[in-house]
Formats: structure tokens, C-alpha cells, sequence
């Protein structure tokens, strides 16, 4: 029975850990067109 429980909670950190990884390489992106932007000035 407590095998739906952990699976649900797995699949939400899973969900989450994806959310922030998005989350970060749209951050590394924005860093990286703002440096390229100070350079090309």
C-alpha cells in the first residue's frame, strides 16, 4: 500500500527537480546574453 504514496511523492520531486533545472538554465542564459551584451558594447 505504501507503494503509490512514495511513487507520487517521487514523480512530484522528480517534476520539481526539473523546474528548477529549467529554471536555471534560462538564469544561465539571460547571464550569458547580459555578458555578451557588455562585451559587444
Amino acid at each position: 500500500m505504501n507503494c503509490i504514496p512514495f511513487y507520487m511523492k517521487e514523480k512530484r520531486g522528480r517534476i520539481r527537480m526539473d523546474m528548477l533545472k529549467r529554471v536555471a538554465d534560462y538564469q544561465l542564459e539571460e547571464s550569458m546574453l547580459k555578458w555578451e551584451g557588455t562585451f559587444s558594447d
